[in-house]
């Protein structure tokens, strides 16, 4: 996402797109499987319609809050509003690895804490 923003050249943002949607296919595998994984058989029905709901509501407020702030970012900053657009990907793009990294290492910590794998570390297990 952050190569999408960087060069006002036509080619470029065709490859970094290209190469933005052909990792898409792998991401929805791997939540595919994390779902099915981790989801009792008798609840993945009403998961996979929630997953469903919130992936479409995502893209409807998406449209209407990404247009109107890359207008105002654009004005405010004299950039422009193609400039304002492009500053916003790029900060999204960004920001996505800090909260995906931060959020695998809290549930690798709360899943590791749930088995008992801290015992000794820090922790006062009773054994004094």
């Amino acid at each position: 996402m952050i190569g999408l923003s960087i060069f006002e050249n036509l080619v470029s943002i065709s490859i970094f797109g290209f190469f933005f949607f052909a990792t898409l296919p792998l991401c929805n595998n791997c939540m595919d499987y994390l779902c099915r994984t981790n989801i009792p058989d008798a609840l993945q029905g009403r998961a996979w319609g929630f997953i469903g709901f919130l992936s479409q509501m995502g893209y409807v407020l998406a449209y209407a809050v990404s247009g109107l702030a890359a207008d105002g970012l654009g004005s405010l900053s004299g950039m422009g509003v193609g400039r304002g657009a492009a500053f916003m990907i790029g900060n999204f793009g960004r920001l996505s690895f800090p909260c995906g990294s931060y959020i695998y290492f809290v549930f690798r910590l709360s899943k590791n804490w749930k088995r008992g794998r801290n015992r000794g570390i820090g922790v006062c297990n009773g054994n004094v």
